[in-house]
């Protein structure tokens, strides 16, 4: 194992949070967990969704509040 930040193998096990081995460099002082959980949050396509969002309005001459009533309806 090596430290995230200056990939250093001078690690030390320093104490156990929500069930999870916490770790830390000896020679940076960087805390680490093993191996980190898959991000959480927005899939790309909701990203990309919002993002475009005003553009579709635009393009259909609604306002944004219908948009978003008819987007629920039909989704």
């Amino acid at each position: 194992m090596q430290c995230p930040e200056c990939k250093s193998t001078h690690i030390r096990k320093n104490s156990i949070k929500k069930g999870k081995q916490n770790h830390i460099c000896v020679d940076c002082c960087r805390q680490f967990i093993e191996q980190y959980e898959s991000s959480k949050g927005y899939s790309d396509e909701m990203k990309r969704d919002c993002l475009n969002f005003p553009t579709q309005c635009l393009i259909i001459h609604i306002s944004p509040i219908n948009f978003l009533i008819w987007r629920s309806l039909f989704l």
